[in-house]
């Protein structure tokens, strides 16, 4: 597994999406919300990421947040929230490849690299979706980024 230090993500003109769901419809949201963005008459530019900003244990539901890079004319819309920029500076990445299911796996391997190198996380992970696997999660790319303190003293 390869940990590779300073990434950058830099997106401009975003839609953001939010809802409360399980983490194994994850995937499923992200291709909802892809297939939704047409019907704005948009067109996604770019990788689409997303971040679980909290968990619910009475609900078993985490409240994901997804950001869609995207092109054309962003009107207001119920549902979706429009963000100018999103930048992710000095983070720490790993590839996940498989089953959205052990993702859990992998994210502590890179928690655990960012703690024995003495790095201070700035962020919650963000997931970057490379491929997602059409009809299941089983055969998914992720890129995982944790951004990290880069004031060394």
């Amino acid at each position: 597994m390869q940990i590779i230090q300073n990434q950058n993500i830099y997106m401009r003109d975003i839609i953001s999406y939010t809802a409360d769901i399980k983490k194994t419809e994850i995937i499923n949201l992200i291709r909802y919300v892809s297939q939704n963005i047409k019907a704005l008459d948009l067109r996604i530019g770019n990788k689409i990421i997303y971040t679980i900003k909290s968990y619910n244990k009475n609900s078993g539901k985490h409240n994901v947040e997804v950001l869609i890079p995207v092109r054309g004319k962003v009107s207001k819309s119920e549902g979706f929230e429009y963000k100018k920029v999103f930048k992710l500076v000095n983070a720490v990445t790993v590839r996940h490849e498989g089953s959205i299911d052990s993702i859990d796996t992998t994210e502590k391997c890179l928690e655990e690299y960012i703690a024995s190198n003495n790095c201070q996380p700035l962020t919650k992970p963000y997931y970057r979706v490379i491929r997602e696997s059409g009809s299941s999660s089983v055969d998914s790319i992720i890129d995982i980024y944790i951004g990290v303190d880069y004031n060394e003293l």
